[in-house]
């Protein structure tokens, strides 16, 4: 059984305007496993390896602009995301109900044409209720960093309780890591400069430790990943209130 659906249109690699938008796309959220929330990931981290290394900065940017309702820069990443789908070819995914499993179906074009798929995951966000938008993006964000082309590990993964954990001491740890103290998350700017001072001085070209740089900038990533998440949420959540 199809629980949920995204079509993307988008046009051919080879087209010099590249455009995308989308369909008819059926994306609940209204039980405990929101199975558009699903959906929406399993795109984003089932492609994100065939995505330039690159480019995932500008992707967690767009995730986080659309969860919290900002309208994104355009073009991006050499997409102009519109509405009409006229002249577009159609991508579709899908996610299916087996009863004892979610198995996740990609659109047999998603490999050979990965950015518009990825894109239009991200857009899709949008048309999630407004709380609902802050568990896709925490859960598409996290996916995209993770990345697997393994479709079946990757939807056990999104289902379990590490993808989808939340709590304050996720906060705390994050904090701790990038030197704040208290537990009142930082405005995402004052994060973001503390952030880029402590990855200045972790890589070896500033004098941090060579063998143990990656790991630290990754830390130090997933840090920053944590308090924006939690940043959004809390704001939204007080709009809402």
């Amino acid at each position: 059984m199809v629980i949920a659906e995204l079509e993307v249109f988008h046009t051919r690699k080879i087209a010099p305007v590249r455009r995308i938008a989308l369909g008819e796309s059926n994306l609940p959220s209204d039980d405990s496993t929101s199975p558009g929330a699903l959906l929406i990931a399993g795109v984003i981290g089932a492609l994100a390896m065939s995505i330039p290394g690159e480019y995932h900065d500008e992707l967690d940017d767009l995730l986080v602009d659309v969860g919290a309702g900002r309208p994104a820069a355009q073009p991006l990443l050499r997409y102009r995301f519109q509405i009409d789908t006229i002249g577009l070819e159609r991508s579709t995914h899908r996610l299916h109900d087996k009863g004892d499993r979610l198995v996740l179906e990609l659109d047999d074009r998603s490999f050979e044409h990965p950015m518009p798929q990825v894109l239009g995951a991200a857009y899709a966000v949008m048309r999630l209720p407004l709380l609902t938008r802050l568990d896709a993006v925490h859960l598409a964000r996290h996916a995209l960093r993770r990345g697997d082309d393994n479709i079946d590990v990757l939807v056990d993964w999104l289902t379990s309780d590490t993808a989808w954990r939340q709590d304050g001491t996720e906060v705390r740890w994050a904090l701790r890591v990038l030197g704040f103290s208290g537990t009142s998350i930082p405005k995402p700017a004052v994060v973001a400069k503390q952030f880029r001072s402590l990855v200045r001085a972790a890589h070896p070209d500033s004098g941090g430790m060579k063998a143990n740089a990656a790991e630290e900038i990754s830390r130090l990533q997933d840090a920053r990943h944590v308090l924006a998440d939690h940043y959004q949420r809390s704001l939204i959540q007080s709009i809402q209130v």
